[in-house]
């Protein structure tokens, strides 16, 4: 009887991993090109080389299109655990030397960066001056949904934004608040109206634009009429601007266009809502210092703006 040997896992696996995980990140070895800097054809012999290392098929390719199979999603989850831990634990050892290294990846909202207390500029300032810095930064913007299982999933650090729908598994830092309210376009027929004293009953005669069709907003107005569904704010603002939809939007955000006339707030009190801005990592009983050290910068960022503030507040 002959006893099968599990191989080891060597560093070109480790590669060969990276590259997986990669393709399947983004759906497709053409698509993972840029991030890879590799030829189809290097993709597709790094996949298959470790395929036949271990005797399993991690996907399928070809004129049929890109899709894993049940032994490749579960490679994936292993391999997307194993690659963070790996990149952790460089980045703690080469803290014992004084160095901080590795990689970040920040994700916010298209729309935050126009709140006056929305620190990330000061808070990536404070964390590549530290000494013996050379951490890689990566910056991505998405909607609620995409940054929460970015975090999860490992694929994100450090999310900023507004998480209501994010449960177990993340850690929560508050920011601050953002108030939003309901805005319709300069060609809609309410823009000219009197809307203050409106029930929200009323605004169900109008189509509305959500950031998913499930969205708890939606209870304000009974009988809402959702026409639309776009996850980030820049989408919902353009369908808002057609002046065929109305819907809610940061008051920051609309800013812009309120101040040219494109766009007006409407409604009542009942029709404004603040929501509770935070900054995510994903729970983990093992804190990866570069994160660490970039969630200590944007604390610091804050304390330095909140004593800016009180001065500005105590000399007028």
């Amino acid at each position: 009887m002959s006893l099968l040997r599990t191989p080891n896992l060597h560093a070109q696996d480790i590669r060969h991993l990276q590259v997986f995980v990669a393709v399947a990140s983004s759906g497709g070895m053409t698509a993972a090109q840029p991030a890879l800097n590799m030829t189809l054809s290097s993709i597709s012999t790094s996949i298959s080389t470790f395929e036949k290392r271990f005797g399993i098929t991690v996907c399928h390719r070809g004129r049929g299109g890109f899709e894993l199979t049940d032994e490749g999603r579960i490679v994936y989850d292993i391999a997307r655990d194993l690659l963070n831990r790996v990149s952790s634990a460089a980045s703690e050892i080469a803290l014992l030397g004084g160095v901080l290294s590795g990689e970040l990846t920040i994700a916010g909202h298209g729309g935050d960066y126009t709140h006056p207390e929305y620190l990330i500029p000061e808070a990536v300032d404070r964390f590549l001056s530290r000494p013996d810095n050379s951490v890689a930064l990566r910056m991505e913007i998405g909607s609620q949904t995409f940054i929460i299982q970015g975090v999860l999933r490992g694929d994100i650090d450090v999310g900023i934004g507004s998480f209501p729908l994010a449960r177990e598994g993340v850690r929560r830092t508050p920011l601050y608040e953002e108030k939003a309210s309901l805005y319709c376009g300069s060609r809609h027929p309410l823009f000219g109206a009197q809307t203050a004293d409106m029930p929200p009953e009323a605004f169900s005669d109008y189509d509305f634009v959500l950031r998913t069709e499930t969205a708890p907003i939606r209870d304000v107005v009974p009988g809402m009429r959702v026409r639309a569904v776009a996850p980030t704010q820049e989408a919902r603002a353009m369908f808002i601007l057609s002046g065929q939809i109305i819907g809610f939007l940061p008051d920051h955000v609309a800013h812009r266009w309120v101040a040219r006339g494109q766009m007006k707030r409407i409604g009542g009190a009942e029709m404004r809502y603040a929501s509770q801005m935070e900054l995510i990592t994903k729970e983990d009983s093992r804190r990866n210092p570069v994160v660490e050290a970039f969630v200590a910068d944007y604390a610091a960022a804050v304390l330095t703006a909140t004593g800016r503030a009180l001065q500005s507040a105590g000399a007028q």
